[in-house]
Order: C-alpha cells, then structure tokens, then sequence
C-alpha cells in the first residue's frame, strides 16, 4: 500500500487539490442542490403557474404591509379575508388589465406622509431600503385600483332616484292599537295529546323562529363541563399583608376619578356664617369623600382586586395542566386533534383540582360543575356559566360561552384555516382556552364539551311537550287578539275613534295593567317613512324598521300595507313575526316640498354610485371569486 502511494503521490495530490476546489467554489450550489426547488409549481391559473418562489416573495412584501400597519388581506373592506395565493393572483389580474402603480407615486402620495415615520423604523428595523416597502405599498395600491376599475361606476336612473327619495321623504301618520297574543295567554289551558301531535306533525321538520314562526327541529345538542373558581370564596379565605395600608394607597391614587369615591350631590358643605364665625364665601370640599366615608369601599376594592388577580392566576394553572395531555396528541384530517385517554372521562376535571398546589388553595373555592344538554339557541339558559364572557385588548367584541361552545368538534366537525384561529376549536373533552368571567360575580369558568346529541327532529310529543304547550297557547293568545281586533273595528264602523274605542274596552284597559300587557296598548306615534333618513343610499332594511312611541318593530309588508290606507280607515294588521296583532287608524300622508326632494335626488346620486362601487370592490375581492374568474387550481401530485 505505501508503495502505491510512494508511486501515484504526484497524482493523488493533484486529484486531491481538485476536489477541494470544488467544494470552496461549488459549495453553494450544493447546498442548493441539496434544498427543495423553489421553482417548481404549486397551482395553475390563467395567468400563468403559481410557484414556490412566487409564494416566498409575495410572504414577504404582505409582511412588510403588515408590519406598517396596511391591511392586506382586506382591502376596501371586504368582507372575507384574502390569502397569500389571492394575493398573487389578484397582482397577476392588475398586470392584464393594464394597471400599475409605481413605487414613484407612491413616495409623492399622502399615504406615504402618513406613514413615513413607520416606513422609516421599518427599514431600520430590518435593515433594508425604503425602497422595498415602497414597493410593497405600490403593489397593495395597484391591487385597490384594479378593483376600483372593475366595479366601474354606475349612474342610478332617475326613477331610482325617485323611490329612493320618496322612501325616506315621504310620511305617513297613524294611530294604532298593539294587541300582543301573550297579553291574551291562558296560562292554565291543556291540549290533548292529538291535538299536540296534530301540532308537532305540521312544524316538526322547521327550526323554530320569531313570533308564531313555530319549528321542532332540534339543532346539534352539546353538554359542556366546567370548573367554576368562586371569587367570593377566596375573598373569604384570603389574608392580604398590611390591607389597611394598601386599601389607603388604593384610595389616594383614585379618590379623584374613581365614581365609587364620589361626593353626593346633595352633600354641602355647613354654612360657615350661621354663628358669625366667617366673613366671605364657605370653603369648597373636594370632589370625593374623605377617607374615613371611603374605608369601607377601599378596603373591599383590595380585596376583590387581590381576589381577582389570585383566580386568574390560578385559571392560568388550571389551564396548563389541562394543556399537558394533549401536547403530543396529533392532529386528524378533520383538523382537530385526538383526545388523550387521561382526559376521556368525565372525572377528569376533578383529579386536576386535587392536584392545585397548596399555595394557590382557597377552602371552597374551586368546583366541578356540568350543564344539561343544550342548543345554540338555549345556550344562554345554561347558568350559571352562560353570561360568562372572555375579554381581551386584542378582541373587538367579547367571546361568550355560546359562541366559543360551537367552536367545537360536534358543532364543526371539520376546521381548517378558513376557520380562523384553529386554537379557537376544540376537540370532545378539550379544555377551551379562554377563561370565562362572571359579568355580575366575578367567578372565572374553565369548560369543554363532554357529549353531544346530532340534529333532529322530535320523535315524539314527549320529546318537546313543554315547547308545544307553551307555542299552543300563543297562538290561541294570538286568535284571541284577532278577535278583539275585530270588536275595535266593528266599534269604529258604529263611529267611535280607535282611541275611544280602545277606552270602552275595560278588558283591554284592564290588561294593559297586568305584568303581560306591557306592549298593549293605544298609541300615537309620531309620522314614519319607509326608511329612516341616514338610511336611504343603504335601501330599506330587510326586516322592516322600528316605529317610535310604543308600536315597535314592523316589517316591510306591513308598512307597505299602512301606505296604501286610505285617510280615517281602520285595518287589522297581523304581524306574526311579533305575535302581534296591529289596529291601524290611517291619518293622513306627508310629503315633502318640491325642493327637498329634488336636493336629496342630487345627494343620493353620490351616495348610491359609492355604495354600489363599494359593493362591487368587495365582491371582486371575495377569495373565491378571484379563484373562480382567475381559474385557480392546486396541483396535485
């Protein structure tokens, strides 16, 4: 062997050298011959393919609209956010259509005034040029003016114009009588079963709406299971250090803005010339009480605050441990991940408050509860967890009980991206992970979903006996209004007034009386159009409008129908929405001058082309119509 090596040394050197040179200057290239091609494609479309690399450049240009704070993925407010792959698509379509904004424009626009000290720290931040988020912004606004360019512009014609105007403008002036059928409800009437049955039968397969809109399909039933942390109950069995003190420093850093230290109105200062002690006006006490008046308040502000922060601590813990199983757990095709053996039990919940450490322990003060089976619609029955909410800086509205109840797998049984955050969705027996609490009592709720029944209709009378019972008499309630609003009729043919027929009604006066006659009544309202005012460019609203002065809501059909009145009719007006049974005593019709009317014409022209403009802006950005007209298609392999 080394004399093969004494022989070749010459060339093995050569050859040895040459390898070296080409890992030094290749070295690179191997590495990228050794990553995944960022060229190879990932959907088709007909502009083109979609690759990799399209995919990575057009992450990081949304990034840095993202980081300046220019919304990407809903732009001219619509109302489904895009995705990256919209994104390139929704680029691609501008470039056919001709339009582009240069990153030169953008530098010379008001946006960029607004936005240069962001842009500014940005590029410091990252160490890039301006340059770059220039052009970033110059692709967002390309995007905004395509679309604007597609929406176009349409000129409402002027008998549009005219309907629109008249609904707002015009007026009409009634009186009315509002007979609502729970005013009229025997509470102690009985059906028979045929009749219940009868009953069932012609709404079973309906899902149950407003008013008389009677419906027995039972929605997707959940049982959820909590653990309630009672903040009273660690109030009592807390001790705070130096409270006293504390409660002090409470008060002095809040006595000036907080209302519970508050002066009285009514609490004036003594009138210091009643012996003759001063001369010139009586001293000013401070807005708020002095200490020994605010002790009390201060002291239990401490200890709810203390109380508060020791039940969010101890939710925190609470939760981690729930967590724990289920960090290993994979995640099906259905997006949710599988239930851990250790938590599949309905004991679970208990074994987790055994194992609260000592330090974080209140006597009674942590409890397992559970509610019956409930849906959507009676979630908000379920207390005492249902008035519970979560509340965050970071949300715009609370999450309630319900709504992050449904947010689960036998409520969705498949979650995917489109869903949202998939963290919001869980699994049968996992722990949701926003603590829930108490609007009225401060008590921090922890829960899952346990058991589930699917959606269905009612086998039997049984099954929906007390609903039946209650819907029955509604109705008769709501037959027994339609009777009493023929008597009002016939005593306004005899030439009584609505209002002095009404009057002559003892039973009626008699009813408005009881706590069920609340909403009967006589009423005259002030003259109503077909839509409020700001609302006209908007059209009229699909479930009607709110009539002021006691006669509330009422649909469109039924408005149309008091138009249409002729001056001193009567008509009974049914408005089964409500249960409700409306007597109307049309006065008259009140239209507007000549000149407002033609004004509004020329504003509603403005108003309508934007709201149509905006309307076609965002249905040319809903995701799946961009995939639809641009033919987007993934490619499998």
């Amino acid at each position: 062997m080394m004399k093969f090596f004494r022989k070749y040394n010459k060339q093995l050197l050569a050859v040895f050298m040459a390898l070296l040179m080409i890992v030094f200057i290749g070295g690179s290239a191997l590495q990228q011959m050794m990553q995944p091609s960022q060229n190879h494609a990932v959907a088709n479309s007909k502009y083109g393919q979609v690759m990799l690399m399209d995919q990575t450049h057009a992450t990081a240009t949304t990034s840095l609209l993202s980081q300046i704070g220019l919304s990407w993925q809903r732009l001219a407010g619509a109302e489904k956010p895009i995705e990256i792959v919209d994104w390139i698509l929704l680029q691609r379509e501008a470039q056919a259509l001709g339009v582009t904004v240069t990153p030169e424009v953008v530098q010379s626009s008001p946006l960029t005034d607004t936005l240069s000290d962001r842009i500014s720290q940005l590029a410091r931040n990252l160490r890039i040029r301006k340059d770059e988020i220039y052009v970033a912004i110059a692709q967002l606004l390309t995007v905004e003016q395509a679309a604007g360019g597609a929406a176009g512009s349409v000129i409402p014609s002027d008998a549009e114009l005219d309907i629109t105007a008249r609904n707002a403008l015009e007026k009409v002036k009634i009186q009315a009588v509002m007979l609502p059928a729970h005013a009229f409800v025997d509470p102690n009437q009985q059906f028979s079963d045929a009749e219940m049955k009868a009953h069932l039968d012609k709404y079973r397969e309906r899902e149950k709406g407003a008013g008389l809109n009677f419906g027995y399909y039972q929605g997707i039933a959940l049982k959820a299971q909590y653990i309630q942390i009672n903040r009273d109950a660690i109030m009592a069995g807390d001790t705070i250090p130096n409270l006293e003190k504390k409660a002090r420093q409470f008060y002095d850093d809040r006595r000036d803005k907080d209302p519970r230290f508050r002066r009285p109105a009514d609490d004036k200062p003594s009138d210091p010339f009643r012996d003759g002690q001063f001369v010139g006006p009586p001293p000013l006490l401070p807005p708020y009480v002095d200490w020994e008046q605010a002790k009390d308040m201060a002291i239990n502000a401490v200890k709810k605050q203390h109380a508060d922060e020791a039940a969010a601590q101890l939710a925190d813990w609470i939760l981690k441990s729930t967590a724990e199983p289920w960090g290993d757990s994979e995640r099906g095709k259905d997006g949710y991940r599988m239930p851990p053996q250790s938590v599949s039990n309905e004991d679970y919940y208990k074994s987790v408050i055994e194992h609260i450490p000592p330090e974080k322990k209140y006597p009674n003060a942590v409890t397992v509860g559970a509610t019956s089976f409930f849906t959507e619609k009676k979630a908000n029955n379920m207390t005492p967890i249902a008035v519970a909410m979560y509340k965050s800086e970071h949300l715009p509205m609370p999450l309630s009980f319900r709504q992050l109840a449904f947010r689960s797998k036998p409520a969705v049984p498949e979650v995917t991206s489109k869903e949202g955050n998939q963290g919001d969705y869980t699994a049968l027996y996992q722990t949701s992970q926003y603590p829930l609490t108490h609007l009225a009592t401060g008590d921090v709720f922890i829960f899952r979903i346990v058991d589930s029944k699917p959606a269905h209709a009612p086998d039997s009378v049984d099954e929906v006996r007390d609903e039946l019972i209650a819907d029955m008499r509604l109705q008769k309630g709501f037959d027994a209004a339609k009777a009493k609003a023929d008597a009002l009729f016939m005593a306004h043919v005899t030439g009584d007034s609505l209002k002095v027929a009404f009057e002559k009604d003892a039973d009626l006066v008699a009813k408005k009386e009881t706590d069920s006659g609340h909403e009967l009544g006589y009423f005259d309202p002030v003259a109503f159009s077909r839509v409020p005012m700001g609302q006209a460019a908007h059209g009229r609203m699909p479930d009607g409008i709110k009539v002021p002065q006691g006669v509330g809501p009422i649909p469109n059909s039924v408005i149309d129908k008091i138009f249409a009145m002729k001056p001193n009719n009567v008509e009974s007006l049914e408005v089964p929405e409500r249960a409700v049974v409306m007597v109307a005593e049309f006065k008259e019709i009140l239209l507007s001058p000549q000149e407002e009317f033609e004004k509004m014409k020329k504003e509603l022209v403005t108003q309508l082309t934007y709201e149509r403009r905006s309307a076609a802006m965002k249905d040319w950005l809903d995701p799946d119509k961009i995939r639809a007209r641009t033919g987007f298609a993934l490619i499998t392999r």
